[in-house]
């Protein structure tokens, strides 16, 4: 029916007798046109609806169907006012409106497109349950499979009296094996050093299979447990599965731990503190931690500004208590995993067959409110059981957390936390008050803390203790608020209490940001107190300023006092996710430790690889000539498979898709989702285009354009609908031999008038398995038929008494076919 859509825009175009000075209308026959187009709520696709032209222009809806389409995305009561409004199961754009939504379809894109207000939607809640899509996806390729390759050299000099050097080669293979949503992953590394020979080793291998309508992923062989609680996460060799969020998500980016977030795709990400840009990075897919990014002491007021590849943007606070995220009611995560740990050892997987591990969580939705998990974690001669509880009340959301833990020689041990986040429900000053306290008894015990023992029996206990939890208590608060729309105060106040003598302290931590003038710069200053119990307090200034040039450059500088701190950084990022984007960065530092600290680096992605440049040179001593250099350079491709389908490109992060041209279309320049910044991927003569990083299980419509297309030549849509599972691969074509367009006009035999305003459908009469296309003529009998191919063909007009007529359209007939005035009898 897309096609459809698109005759409707076609002949809208047309010249017509006696409508030259007419103004072009959204449906110019003058009778009721009933399409199936792709309805869009925002810029999110919900799916296809059957929906009429009418002759006076305007849009109706079966209203059954469409707010049953609704139901997940408006909120209930905005849906019931708008069944109010139905008439003989239709719904117009005038009942859109008096409920506050905005329908129009789109004449460029052929969408209906529905913009809401916010308090219009959904706030979406957390389910793995089947949810009915009306949308028709592409089916990945049954077996696909990829490896990457990055080969990497690194050179490290130390000049000084005694100056050396060397050169390491590092390269890394990721592989992958994929058959329906069953995945066979492999890593192995090779080094090599100066004056050694090389080793090669594996990194881990696994089997993934993923049960997507539940949400649900089962793993064996070498994988890491996530965490839960106050559980240590773990590498195993093992069976391990989990009904998890993070897994199968839905979202770009989620945060998973109070300092964690994970990526779905290559994105920008700016970390704010105090409001104001102190980093720029572009990341790939992967999970991440904050404590990954120097933050000043005392800093807990931390966001991060995250821009996918499209340029949509997601927002995380990290407030104290991050993490609060309640499940709906009977909604349920649970996670099992069993082995026994391995480690990384001299770039080598050792397993440690006397460690074997088991853990579990399981979460449960009580209702709106209230959330309660359980959790245990066991090994050789410990184990450790958790229990979570988080409810919203009026004030806030608390999340509290207790354990138990026993080991047989240093014996039982607890640990507890409680967070909370105060709500401030519609301030206008964006008001946030939080409170985070975390208790270990000196002995609660963790199941990697005895790894390293090989005798724990011998062990004296009164020895061991101390090692186990340095500090008794800790307390943050933070509190922050905007005093105008341009500035911003909080206040960060940090408590430790330590089972080390003299090793108690507090920091009070004020700070101030805001808008530099007019200017789009902005700046914070941020004061440090810190009182130990010892009495050598210490006291910190920092400021920092940021000053973005254009979209793409920006400027951050920075000062701080306790080490005479004071750095500058350059970068320059454009193009994220598209061929040609670069991300580079130039930055100098002096310390009172460093007379120069100078970084330089560039990444850039080719339409078949990645390039990574970076350069480090300290100067410790100017007077000394002492001075280290390092410098790494880095060449990353990929090569991939998909169905019979075998192609380069960059690095596959996630799944992804190999798109080949028709052979009608192989002299054809043809960009992917092309945009200001440029294409994802395009052609180069080197074989098929690859796509090499689409999120897993999340929909979305790869565009394509062809230039210099052949006149009438028909796409089709121009767009693929996928929603791939986990490293899948896709085999994709751009055109097909149907790419015939045939005009004309249908005339009365006996009368010689026009066939005006008939629907009917071409038939082919040489291959039964083409789908018939519709088509209708307007008020002069002008046709138009997109998309067939040399055949025989049997027109079949939709008349009282049924008309047809034969199109024969010979093997040498051109992409557009004029086929002049047609007589039926």
């Amino acid at each position: 029916m897309a096609r459809l859509c698109k005759l409707l825009l076609l002949l809208s175009l047309l010249p017509l007798s006696g409508l030259a000075n007419e103004e072009i209308k959204l449906n110019p026959t003058g009778r009721d046109i009933r399409l199936q187009c792709l309805l869009r709520l925002q810029d999110s696709a919900i799916g296809d609806v059957e929906l009429i032209i009418t002759a006076d222009q305007n849009i109706e809806l079966p209203a059954k169907s469409t707010l049953a389409l609704l139901a997940d995305t408006i909120v209930p009561e905005v849906l019931e006012a708008l069944a109010g409004y139905q008439h003989d199961d239709v719904l117009n754009q005038a009942d859109f409106s008096q409920v506050g939504l905005n329908l129009t379809f789109d004449m460029s894109s052929l969408e209906l497109i529905m913009q809401a207000p916010i308090e219009a939607l959904k706030v979406s809640g957390l389910s793995f349950a089947a949810k009915k899509n009306t949308r028709r996806y592409i089916d990945a390729s049954t077996l696909s499979g990829y490896t990457n390759l990055y080969l990497s050299s690194s050179n490290t000099e130390n000049i000084s009296e005694e100056s050396q050097g060397f050169t390491d080669f590092n390269h890394l293979i990721e592989a992958g094996l994929n058959y329906r949503h069953a995945l066979l992953e492999y890593e192995a590394v090779y080094n090599k050093l100066d004056g050694k020979s090389g080793v090669y080793s594996r990194q881990g291998t696994r089997l993934n299979i993923d049960f997507p309508n539940q949400g649900t992923r089962m793993v064996l062989g070498d994988f890491y447990s996530r965490p839960s609680g106050f559980q240590n996460g773990v590498d195993f060799l093992g069976f391990g599965v989990s009904r998890d969020f993070s897994l199968i998500p839905t979202r770009n980016v989620r945060p998973t731990a109070a300092r964690q977030f994970t990526l779905e795709r290559t994105s920008e990400v700016d970390v704010l503190i105090d409001g104001v840009v102190v980093k720029r990075l572009s990341l790939g897919a992967g999970s991440y931690n904050l404590e990954d990014i120097p933050l000043a002491e005392g800093v807990s007021d931390v966001e991060l500004l995250i821009t996918d590849r499209n340029g949509r943007q997601e927002r995380i606070n990290f407030s104290i208590a991050t993490g609060m995220d309640l499940l709906k009611p009977g909604e349920f995560e649970y996670a099992f995993s069993s082995g026994v740990s391995s480690e990384l050892v001299a770039d080598k997987l050792k397993y440690d067959n006397d460690a074997f591990i088991v853990g579990g969580m399981f979460e449960y939705g009580v209702s709106p409110s209230l959330t309660l998990g359980v959790n245990l974690q066991a090994a050789q001669e410990l184990y450790q059981l958790g229990q979570r509880s988080l409810f919203a009340t009026p004030l806030g959301i608390f999340d509290l957390n207790v354990a138990y833990s026993h080991q047989d020689v240093v014996g039982e041990g607890v640990a507890a936390s409680l967070g909370f986040d105060v709500d401030f429900a519609d301030d206008p000053n964006n008001t946030q008050l939080s409170f985070f306290h975390e208790y270990f008894s000196q002995s609660f015990s963790r199941v990697d803390d005895f790894f390293s023992q090989q005798n724990i029996s011998a062990i004296n206990p009164i020895n061991l203790m101390p090692t186990l939890n340095i500090n008794r208590n800790f307390f943050t608060g933070r509190y922050s608020q905007s005093i105008t729309q341009a500035l911003r105060v909080s206040l960060t106040v940090n408590y430790v209490d330590s089972y080390q003598e003299q090793g108690d302290y507090w920091t009070i931590s004020p700070a101030l940001s805001g808008d530099l003038f007019d200017t789009p710069a902005s700046w914070s200053i941020r004061l440090t107190h810190k009182d130990r119990q010892d009495d050598a307090n210490e006291f910190n200034a920092l400021f920092t300023l940021s000053w973005p040039f254009g979209g793409y450059s920006r400027v951050i500088s920075s000062y701080s006092s306790d080490m005479e701190d004071l750095q500058t950084e350059y970068s320059y990022l454009k193009g994220i996710g598209k061929t040609g984007g670069v991300n580079m960065f130039i930055g100098g530092q002096r310390t009172s430790d460093t007379d120069a600290n100078l970084e330089a680096g560039i990444d850039y992605s080719a339409n078949r690889y990645n390039l990574n440049l970076q350069h480090t040179s300290r100067v410790n001593d100017l007077s000394n000539n002492e001075s280290s250099h390092f410098s790494r350079a880095e060449l990353a491709s990929a090569l991939v498979f998909s169905g019979a389908n075998v192609a380069i490109s960059r690095p596959v992060g996630d799944s992804f898709a190999i798109i080949q041209p028709y052979s009608n279309l192989a002299n054809n320049r043809i960009d992917v989702d092309i945009s200001d910044e440029g294409s994802r991927v395009y052609t180069d003569g080197l074989g098929a285009m690859v796509v090499p990083d689409l999120p897993a299980y999340s929909e979305q419509l790869i565009s394509y354009e062809v230039t210099d297309l052949p006149p009438g030549y028909d796409l089709g849509d121009g767009v693929f609908a996928l929603n791939p599972g986990y490293k899948q691969g896709y085999s994709l074509k751009v055109g097909s031999d149907a790419i015939i367009t045939a005009m004309g006009s249908l005339f009365d035999k006996q009368t010689g008038e026009p066939i005006s305003l008939l629907a009917g459908q071409a038939i082919s009469q040489t291959d039964e398995n083409f789908e018939a296309l519709d088509f209708f003529t307007n008020r002069s009998g002008r046709f138009a038929i997109s998309g067939l191919k040399p055949g025989s063909y049997l027109l079949k007009l939709n008349s009282k008494n049924v008309r047809t007529y034969q199109l024969v359209i010979s093997d040498d007939s051109k992409a557009l076919l004029r086929l002049g005035n047609l007589y039926v009898d």
